[in-house]
C-alpha cells in the first residue's frame, strides 16, 4: 500500500565542527539533526521513530529522459545530452562504484512512484506549483530508506533554461548535477561551493562539476571497497514505500506513514548593486 506526503529532502546532521558538510537522507528527522544553514521538509520522527538513512540496494540505477524533453530554441538532442552530462558527473570519482546508466527515453512525462522507472522531465504549464523553484526531485522508498524510485521535474514554467550558463538563465547541466545528488540520496548541503548547495544564481555553473565534500558524501554511502548492500526483505517484498505531493499540499488525514522525500532546490533571487536574498521556500 502507498502512502502520500508533502516534504522536501533531508540529510543525516553532522556536528557544526565536522570536516564535512555533506548530509544522506533520511526518512525522517529529529529536532536536534535539523541545520537551519540547509533547509529541508523532511517531517519530524514521531516518539520513538528512527530515521533511517537512505540509499540504492544496489549500486548501478537506471534513468529516463522524457522523449519530449526539450527547451524552446534549442535541439532536443543538445538538451538530453546536458542533460546526461550533468546527473552522470556521480559516475566519475574512483572511490566510489556507484553507476547512474542511461536508458533511453520513455513516453512517461510525470512523476509515478509505482512505476519503478526512474524519469528526467521538463515541465512548463503542467508544473505543480507555484513557485520559480528551480527543479522538484521525487524520491520513493520502503520504511527502513531503501530507495526504489527517483523522478526529477524541472520547472520550464517559470525558469529559462540554457546550455552555455548565460546570465538570465538556469543552466541545465549544472541543474542536473544537482539533482541527481539527490536521486542517489544525498540532501542539501550548507557548504556554498557544492553541488549539493541548496541555492544557485541564474548563470552559475559551478554545480556542474563535485566538490570534495559531494564525493565524500558519495563515497561514504556507495564505496568502491564496500559490497553493495540489497535488502531483499523490502526490496523484493515491495513493503510499504510511498509517493509525493506538490510542497503545497498536506497529507489526507488517514495517511498514516511518512515516508516520501522531495527536493525542491531554490534559486538564489538577485537584487543589481547587493548581496543574494535567500529564498527559504518550505520552511
Amino acid at each position: 500500500m502507498l502512502f502520500a506526503a508533502a516534504s522536501v529532502l533531508a540529510f543525516a546532521s553532522l556536528s557544526p565542527h565536522s570536516a564535512h558538510a555533506y548530509r544522506q537522507t533520511k526518512t525522517c528527522m529529529h529536532p536536534e539533526e535539523r541545520d537551519l544553514r540547509a533547509p529541508t521538509l523532511v517531517p519530524d520522527c514521531t516518539s520513538q521513530e528512527k530515521g533511517w538513512p537512505v540509499s540504492w540496494p544496489k549500486r548501478t540505477i537506471s534513468y529516463r529522459i522524457y522523449r519530449d524533453a526539450g527547451v524552446e530554441g534549442i535541439a532536443q538532442a543538445d538538451v538530453h545530452e546536458a542533460i546526461r552530462q550533468g546527473i552522470e558527473e556521480w559516475n566519475s570519482p574512483a572511490c566510489s562504484d556507484f553507476v547512474f546508466s542511461y536508458a533511453g527515453t520513455t513516453a512517461q512525462d510525470r512523476h509515478n512512484p509505482k512505476d519503478r522507472v526512474n524519469i528526467i522531465t521538463i515541465l512548463d504549464e503542467a508544473w505543480p506549483d507555484t513557485s520559480d523553484a528551480i527543479a522538484l526531485t521525487t524520491t520513493t522508498m520502503t520504511q527502513r530508506g531503501v530507495l526504489v524510485d527517483a523522478d526529477v521535474e524541472l520547472n520550464a514554467a517559470f525558469n529559462r533554461f540554457t546550455l552555455d550558463g548565460e546570465a538570465t538563465g538556469v543552466d541545465l547541466r549544472n541543474a542536473l548535477a544537482h539533482e541527481a545528488g539527490h536521486m542517489l540520496g544525498l540532501d542539501h548541503s550548507a557548504v556554498e561551493e557544492s553541488t549539493m548547495n541548496y541555492e544557485a544564481p541564474d548563470g552559475e555553473i559551478l554545480k556542474r562539476d563535485l566538490h570534495p565534500d559531494d564525493i565524500a558524501g558519495l563515497c561514504l554511502m556507495y564505496s568502491a571497497d564496500v559490497p553493495e548492500r540489497i535488502y531483499a526483505d523490502e526490496a523484493d517484498g515491495e513493503r510499504g514505500c510511498c509517493a509525493v505531493l506538490p510542497a503545497r499540499q498536506r497529507p489526507l488525514p488517514h495517511m498514516l506513514l511518512v515516508l516520501a522525500l522531495g527536493a525542491v532546490w531554490m534559486r538564489r533571487a538577485q537584487r543589481a548593486a547587493s548581496a543574494p536574498r535567500r529564498s527559504r521556500r518550505g520552511q
